[in-house]
C-alpha cells in the first residue's frame, strides 16, 4: 500500500478528503495502472453498490484528470487482471 505524506493530501482536515469510486474500470485503472491503493472497500447502505474509497491527493487528481481526458478522446486503457 502506498503511504502518502500529509502534504500530498489536498485537505487533510476536511471531511471531503475522500474519493468514492463506484466504477470498476476506474478502480482498476487507479489501482493497477497508476498504483494508487484504496484505503477501504464499502457498500452503499441505500443502493447496496460496492465502492472503493481513496484519499484525495494530487496523485489521485492527476490520475482522474488523465482518465477523463482518455475517456473524452476514446483512448481508455483497461489493465488486464488475472483471476
Amino acid at each position: 500500500m502506498k503511504v502518502l505524506n500529509s502534504d500530498q493530501v489536498i485537505n487533510p482536515s476536511d471531511k471531503q478528503s475522500f474519493y468514492n469510486c463506484y466504477s470498476r474500470n476506474l478502480y482498476k485503472f487507479l489501482k493497477y495502472k497508476k498504483g494508487i491503493m484504496e484505503i477501504d472497500i464499502r457498500q452503499n447502505e441505500t443502493t447496496k453498490k460496492v465502492y472503493s474509497v481513496f484519499i484525495k491527493c494530487l496523485e489521485l487528481q492527476n490520475a482522474l484528470d488523465e482518465w477523463k481526458q482518455n475517456k473524452e478522446n476514446g483512448t481508455l486503457v483497461f489493465p488486464k487482471i488475472e483471476s
